[in-house]
């Protein structure tokens, strides 16, 4: 851009003067003010010229003498007025015609002449404003070249109206200039952190080194000016301050106008408007999850639905052709850099790759409102709509088999980002399922539990006393078919334990904590993943989903089991008994329907699952169970269609068999378990787990 020179002439304070050539030095204009020219020897302005290094005279008269002092500086390419109190004679006018800018504090013809704010405040006036205009003969009736509306409010002070249209006037004085010496609008990068961080700093010092004018939110261009950011606040481009409690801030045809207009279609108008040419967005959006996690308070939990940022990002991201949008802090050095080697400039792919990230931000932000939302204000509308949203995928090894890819995402409160993987290989698709499996199993019990589960279902487990005690349980229970499994662990693992598990081969241990001495042992199995599981940051969802294809299947999860109604349909059940049925009741609702197993003293012996048939089930179970399994409790997830299941388990020397029941045949079982001597029970409801 060619250099223009100016010459300003100001009577008083001279903060418009201030305005614009801090403004210029900051986004690298070639403005050269050339001369400050003052009537009034003692005027504040005198020490602003000091200060900014530009020459200034004093000048009396403002015929002649000042229009030779005009003259001195050269050819000038602009005379501007900052509040000069001195009507300029004819002839002064005449040598400059149409290159002599006023700006004046209302919206003329409005409150022409001295005093205007005064005047239009003791007014009954709605409203107000800022006009600049050239200056020509007649005071304060020159062509308009630009205007701003400003808000007069009832009971407001007159040192708050003063200081709001001046805010307005550094902001229109500078952008007006501009596009009168140059055709065009200044460039702006409009920027509203909720996060006050340096790296916003940067980014603002970065954008100003290109030429953009910064603009930003109060709170975000307060902490920005602070750090040394020439900044302005969003109510200086608009003319209305914030408003309603901060609720709205950007919401306003200048911020919105100046980011959607069309550059090729609409940039008449645009300039007619005098909208700001907003270029580059940057929006950190109010933490509304993160408040919703920590508060029950809903007034604070709904003051944190971000209206302005989300249309912000929309608008930016939708004219994406004309206007760069960052939403994630993390990109702001790749497009920094960018900038570097495009000459300021942000490449075309990266705009629309930046675009779409800005979507999927206010899609995942209304997820995440109408997720508590409708938790805490409309819970029977829960199901009504479910969103899901997930990003940042982690790759697993393979998927179910090794020539499928697999990849994690995991949501907030949920098991897998409740997990931390201590070493070992990674995970792999089987892992995680049987992980969770397992997981969902062992944190059942309240005492000491370990359960191993391999595809899907437990293949031993015990709940004992303490730590070593329960794992020689474990021991007798299915140890082929435990081999190469997960296992979970609902206490920590100390160094005793983790030899002992070492003698095994597992995949998984899974535990809420291993000590330095354990992690040591274990780490040595370079196949062994260790995983350790925050307990505290594990949410249980109230709902299950789960994916066929692009359909979805969504139930309840079942957290009611039926471990307090256990109706005993023969002889009644000893307390050891009754303990054994429960512990087979929490091991047979996470095996895969069809499912049996066989437990004893809170051990698990023998599983058969996912069979086709409930006989094969029950006689799998039984087998499995091995030598220990005389005197041992049968428990089915679904009722028993025929007396057959009954006679396997006599056959094997069981005591005790539990069912829901529901069978039209369930008086010949009961009829079969009394002949046979077995203690038949009913739990009355189904663990069906496909």
């Amino acid at each position: 851009m060619k250099e223009k020179k100016l010459v300003v002439l100001a009577s008083g304070n001279g903060s418009n003067f201030e305005a614009l050539v801090r403004r210029s030095r900051a986004t690298g204009y070639p403005l050269r003010f050339s001369l400050l020219i003052t009537d009034n020897p003692t005027a504040k302005v005198i020490e602003r010229a000091k200060r900014l290094g530009v020459p200034y005279e004093v000048v009396g008269d403002p015929g002649r003498p000042t229009l030779e002092a005009i003259k001195s500086a050269g050819k000038v390419d602009a005379v501007v007025l900052a509040g000069y109190m001195r009507i300029l004679p004819p002839e002064t006018v005449n040598a400059f015609r149409g290159k002599i800018l006023n700006i004046h504090p209302s919206l003329l013809p409005a409150f022409k002449g001295r005093d205007a704010i005064r005047r239009a405040w003791s007014s009954s006036a709605k409203f107000t404003g800022v006009t600049v205009h050239i200056v020509t003969e007649k005071v304060d009736e020159g062509p308009i070249l630009a205007q701003r509306v400003v808000p007069l409010f009832r009971g407001e002070s007159l040192e708050s109206l003063e200081r709001r249209i001046h805010e307005v006037e550094h902001a229109l004085y500078f952008d007006t200039l501009i596009n009168f010496l140059y055709g065009h609008l200044p460039k702006y990068a409009l920027l509203s952190a909720y996060e006050k961080h340096p790296k916003v700093v940067r980014l603002a010092n970065f954008l100003q080194a290109y030429g953009y004018s910064i603009a930003a939110t109060s709170g975000t261009a307060k902490y920005l000016r602070e750090n040394g950011v020439y900044a302005i606040d969003v109510s200086a481009l608009t003319g209305f301050p914030e408003v309603f409690g901060g609720r709205v801030k950007t919401l306003n045809p200048y911020i919105m106008g100046g980011i959607l207009f069309r550059r090729e279609e609409d940039r008449a108008i645009a300039l007619e408007m005098g909208v700001p040419n907003v270029e580059f967005l940057f929006v950190q959006l109010y933490p509304f999850k993160e408040t919703a996690e920590r508060s029950r308070d809903i007034s604070e939990i709904v003051e944190m639905i971000d209206i302005g940022g989300v249309s912000l990002i929309r608008a930016a991201a939708k004219n994406y052709e004309d206007v760069t949008v960052v939403v994630d802090p993390q990109d702001i050095p790749e497009v920094m850099l960018e900038m570097e080697e495009g000459e300021g400039r942000v490449g075309e792919e990266t705009r629309k790759e930046l675009a779409v990230k800005a979507f999927a931000k206010t899609a995942e932000y209304d997820v995440q409102i109408y997720e508590h939302l409708s938790h805490m204000l409309a819970p029977r509308l829960i199901y009504k709509n479910i969103f899901i949203h997930l990003k940042n995928p982690q790759t697993l090894r393979y998927g179910e088999n090794p020539h499928q890819q697999a990849w994690m995402y995991k949501s907030a409160g949920s098991f897998l980002s409740s997990v931390e993987q201590l070493s070992g290989p990674d995970l792999s698709y089987n892992n995680v399922l049987d992980a969770y499996s397992a997981w969902s199993c062992v944190q059942e019990f309240e005492d000491h539990a370990i359960v191993v589960v391999k595809h899907g279902s437990p293949a031993a487990g015990a709940e004992g006393d303490n730590p070593l005690q329960t794992y020689q349980k474990v021991l007798l229970g299915d140890m082929q078919a435990a081999y190469g499994g997960v296992v979970a662990i609902n206490f920590a693992v100390e160094r005793e334990l983790a030899l002992k598990l070492k003698e095994h081969f597992y995949e998984v241990i899974l535990a809420t904590d291993f000590s330095e001495e354990a992690l040591e042992i274990l780490g040595k199995r370079k196949r062994l993943r260790l995983l350790k599981i925050d307990v505290f940051k594990y949410r249980l969802s109230p709902i299950q989903m789960l994916m066929q294809g692009k359909d979805m299947l969504v139930q309840t999860v079942d957290y009611d089991p039926p471990y307090e109604s256990i109706e005993s349909k023969t002889d009644p059940l000893s307390e050891d008994e009754i303990r054994d049925v429960i512990f087979g009741l929490k091991m047979v609702r996470w095996a895969k329907s069809n499912a049996a197993v066989v437990v004893k003293n809170r051990t698990l012996l023998g599983t058969g699952s996912g069979l086709v048939d409930r006989v094969t089930a029950v006689r799998v179970a039984l087998e499995k169970a091995g030598d220990n399994v005389y005197g041992s409790t049968l428990v089915s997830d679904a009722f028993f269609p025929f007396p057959d299941s009954v006679e396997w388990a006599y056959r094997f020397g069981v005591k005790v068999v539990a069912e829901p029941g529901g069978s039209r045949r369930d008086e010949e079982v009961i009829e079969k378990a009394k002949e046979l001597g077995i203690k038949l029970v009913f739990t009355g409801k189904r663990l069906f787990r496909h």
